[in-house]
């Protein structure tokens, strides 16, 4: 029975301290990731919050954001949290090559809750040069596509 009770105690406080780990890992997560792979999003109130644009997936683009935190950076006196339901980063581990690995959840109270089940992904990181070269690809296709258009006219 001692042995039990043993077992239980360091189960609960083997539990409690991941737990405890990695909400503290996602309190800054910003911190960890290249300058450039994050977008700051402002809100009316003068707050904001960090995403990553999660491209791997290749859905709809407005559908793939994740927030890193499900709290926002407010000024003093202040405090705001993400819009429940919003996917977000319940963990997040920085890989080489501008890659995370992720866990993804959902937004709750100004926690990121983890998807039940877990649904991790690595994702590459959106670094500022890239969206602009993509963005210049974009434009190229789009006037290709008009000049086939008048061609075919």
């Amino acid at each position: 029975m001692l042995l039990l009770k043993l077992t239980l105690v360091i189960l609960i406080s083997e539990i409690g301290e991941r737990t405890m780990c990695s909400a503290n890992e996602n309190e800054d997560v910003s911190n960890q990731l290249p300058q450039g792979t994050y977008i700051k999003v402002p809100d009316d109130q003068g707050c904001s919050y960090d995403q990553i644009l999660d491209y791997s997936e290749g859905e709809d683009l407005m559908d793939n954001y994740l927030v890193l935190t499900c709290t926002k950076n407010c000024p003093p006196g202040q405090k705001g949290n993400v819009v429940n339901g919003n996917k977000c980063t319940a963990t997040l581990k920085l890989l080489p090559d501008e890659t995370v690995n992720v866990t993804v959840g959902s937004c709750a109270d100004g926690s990121c809750v983890p998807d039940s089940p877990p649904h991790s992904r690595i994702i590459a990181l959106l670094t500022e040069e890239e969206e602009e070269e993509g963005e210049d690809e974009e434009d190229e296709e789009d006037e290709e596509d008009e000049e086939d258009e008048e061609e075919e006219d």
